[in-house]
């Protein structure tokens, strides 16, 4: 699962979209993105916004 996010130039977390999955579940990319949504980075140097994109890799446990 890809997310892309938008960091704005207070450090909280402007948007947030799944740009790539393979879970097959809107309920666990759901959930992730409100968990994101909530997350706080310290503020960009010099102002402005940041913008991420950035994969996890999940598999099932025991493998």
């Amino acid at each position: 699962m890809a997310v892309a996010f938008t960091i704005d130039p207070a450090g909280a977390v402007a948007e947030a979209n799944v740009t790539e999955t393979t879970l097959n579940s809107s309920a666990a990319e759901n959930c992730m993105l409100s968990r994101i949504r909530r997350w706080k980075f310290p503020e960009p140097k010099g102002g402005g916004v940041v913008a991420v994109t950035y994969p996890w890799l999940f598999s099932p446990a025991g493998e």
